[in-house]
């Protein structure tokens, strides 16, 4: 059958930047492909039923060896039509699509199979928990993993606290401000300061901030452009009850290893942590005594690669807080791990 790209592509202008502009339907691409046809062939008012186009897109990518062929498919599309993945799949067989947003679709799938840009920059946002975050190259996606460990952190600190909640956290290394937000979003009288290095990050969790926590997000948050190595709280008093990172981890040999859409499109700062990953990791547990300051009980929640637990155990003495425990991925790796003020 007629494959995806030959629904668009013929007559070209050189436009800005080295891109080609279709005379036909002026889509912007990078590259003059041979399978490309200008949907505008098919005739103005055509429309393509979204199932078909969806066969269509998840039969390319699979070609292409594009990981998770129609679940690309599905989002690319529900984002070009302005709706959830969710009531795209439950009125699929009744949507038509229009030459524009068929273009517009073609286009994304372009990005996705030949870039291998990673769908939530291109759809623009992304579900984490139970927030929905702004997301925008290069600034680190969160991971279902990063879920899990929020999750972790709302069971086990009001249990261990007498039903408490947290007065003051810190998210180092915040990215968009996923982990801090999550958990801002649940603990609804805790006040977040999110520390980041890149300005790009620093920016995004500021706009996510304005959106998930409303008009009020200054009065419950700080966000500060800086290394943890240097960070001071904002006044001698601060002590934060709850410190939560999920640090550059990654060994730097094993960063070439990753999947394209890592290497080519995410923030190599927030992912490479050093000759064994722990760069990173060694700063926050020698800080962690000035951070948590005159708190009753605090605890420091770590994100971590699966070969660090071994070595953690050879440098628990950084920490001012008592190593508690390791706590598996839904995959089986040692991937979370929590130190304590008050560890039994």
């Amino acid at each position: 059958g007629l494959s995806l790209w030959g629904m668009i592509g013929v007559g070209w202008v050189t436009a800005p930047s080295g891109l080609f502009r279709c005379v036909r339907c002026d889509i912007l691409i990078r590259d003059r492909g041979r399978r490309w046809r200008c949907g505008k062939s098919e005739g103005d008012g055509s429309t393509t039923s979204a199932v078909e186009i969806l066969s269509r897109a998840t039969v390319e990518f699979s070609e292409a060896h594009t990981p998770e062929p129609r679940l690309s498919a599905e989002y690319l599309l529900a984002s070009v039509l302005g709706i959830s993945r969710r009531e795209l799949l439950v009125q699929g067989g009744r949507l038509e699509i229009d030459r524009r947003q068929r273009n517009r679709f073609i286009e994304l799938c372009l990005r996705r199979r030949r870039d291998r840009e990673p769908v939530q920059y291109l759809v623009g946002d992304w579900d984490f928990h139970a927030i929905t975050l702004l997301m925008r190259k290069p600034v680190l996606i969160p991971r279902p993993e990063t879920e899990e460990l929020v999750d972790l952190i709302l069971k086990d600190f009001p249990l261990r606290h007498k039903g408490r909640a947290p007065r003051s956290i810190l998210d180092i290394g915040c990215g968009s401000g996923a982990i801090g937000l999550a958990l801002a979003n649940h603990f609804t009288n805790s006040c977040v300061t999110f520390l980041d290095l890149s300005p790009d990050a620093i920016q995004l969790t500021r706009q996510n901030a304005t959106r998930i926590l409303g008009p009020s997000w200054h009065e419950r948050t700080l966000i500060v452009q800086g290394d943890i190595a240097t960070f001071k709280p904002p006044s001698t008093s601060t002590s934060f009850d709850l410190i939560v990172s999920n640090p550059p981890y990654i060994p730097t040999v094993d960063l070439e290893a990753l999947a394209p859409e890592v290497v080519m499109h995410e923030d190599r700062l927030a992912l490479d942590g050093g000759k064994d990953g722990m760069d990173v990791i060694r700063i926050i547990l020698s800080r962690l005594s000035d951070l948590a300051g005159s708190s009753p009980f605090s605890d420091l929640w770590l994100e971590l690669d699966p070969s660090h637990p071994i070595l953690l155990g050879n440098m628990s003495t950084l920490a001012s807080h008592p190593f508690r425990t390791f706590y598996n991925d839904f995959s089986g790796h040692s991937r979370f791990c929590v130190f304590s003020s008050d560890s039994d």
